[in-house]
């Protein structure tokens, strides 16, 4: 989960104010559009926050604000400092102070990642197993979909002259758990009654 900063001087700070004044709109409804907009950074802006040459309309519903007044929207946010322009396109104003970290955090883990792969794969290698075989080994974790069985299995045919089972479940201790009458047509110590 990630997450960015967001300061408490943020909702009478000047660029705020001046923003919603220029959109007429509440403060607080500007800033939830912010946030909305720095969310979306976070997976689109480079560490330095450009954002290369999308479009207003795309900063817009990026923010979550009406895509048929985007270009009122994202000239606000330029003016009052909160997008930058140039003719590589838009970037998030400070951004690196507020969320390039994350994204630099990011990238570290993201190589980290990939080097403890690489060092596993490896020594699979040298211990001669492929790291598709580790995988495909047979699971200690008991089978949810039946019961784990701890003694032997139960004989598949039952005892020989015992084909008419009765209601008697008393031929062994696993009668009780193991169907009761059921149970008794495949147990060796069946005894009819």
């Amino acid at each position: 989960m990630a997450w960015i900063e967001s300061h408490q001087s943020l909702g009478h700070h000047r660029k705020t104010l001046q923003a919603a004044s220029t959109l007429h709109v509440d403060r607080h409804k500007l800033i939830g559009h912010l946030q909305v907009l720095w969310w979306w950074g976070l997976d689109n802006a480079d560490t330095n926050g450009k954002l290369g040459r999308v479009s207003a309309r795309a900063l817009a519903e990026a923010a979550e604000w009406p895509a048929k007044d985007s270009d009122r929207f994202v000239q606000a946010l330029t003016t009052a400092g909160f997008l930058e322009a140039s003719e590589e396109g838009f970037s998030l104003h400070d951004w690196y102070d507020y969320a390039g970290k994350l994204n630099d955090q990011r990238a570290m883990r993201r190589e980290s990642n990939r080097m403890a792969q690489s060092a596993r794969r490896q020594r699979l290698r040298q211990r001669g197993v492929s790291a598709d075989s580790s995988a495909s080994q047979q699971s200690t974790v008991p089978n949810p979909t039946g019961p784990n069985r701890t003694g032997p299995n139960p004989p598949t045919v039952p005892p020989n002259g015992h084909a008419d089972v009765s209601a008697d479940t008393n031929c062994c201790p696993l009668a009780a758990k193991t169907q009761g009458a059921a149970h008794a047509v495949n147990c060796a110590n069946y005894r009819s009654a």
